[in-house]
């Protein structure tokens, strides 16, 4: 699946979730809002296998990731922690690395994996978004 496919179904899930929030919870601000919907599950983790079998070539030889933002860096990090237990709990497995991470990166992720700014301005877009798409009915 291409970055940007992943990219929108991340936000249609993100957006879906931000309305049950405000079905189910009261939120004293939008802020509250964006950082409740950050912290909730997401149905994968939301990067491409082909990045995470780089990310995790690289770190295996030493290297640490290139610079990127906090969140994405925990989720590398979470990642590459579940492919190494994988490993270990597995030690006769004949997967490849290329298998194993299209595995890892379809399973449930704790969270989103993103900032609050990042969240607040996805949240704004697929409202409008949801907006024109109602309208258009």
């Amino acid at each position: 699946m291409k970055d940007t496919e992943l990219r929108k179904e991340r936000d249609r899930e993100l957006f879906s979730i931000y309305l049950v929030g405000l079905r189910e919870r009261h939120f004293d601000s939008m802020q509250d809002a964006v950082d409740w919907v950050r912290s909730q599950p997401a149905s994968k983790f939301y990067i491409s296998s082909k990045a995470l079998v780089n990310y995790i070539g690289a770190m295996k030889h030493g290297s640490t990731p290139p610079k990127m933002f906090p969140w994405n860096e925990k989720k590398i990090k979470m990642l590459y922690d579940r492919y190494l237990e994988f490993k270990a709990s597995n030690p006769d497995c004949r997967l490849s690395r290329e298998r194993i991470c299209e595995i890892l990166v379809d399973e449930p992720a704790p969270m989103f994996f993103i900032g609050h700014e990042s969240c607040m301005k996805i949240i704004t877009r697929e409202r409008k978004r949801h907006k024109r798409e109602m309208s258009e009915r």
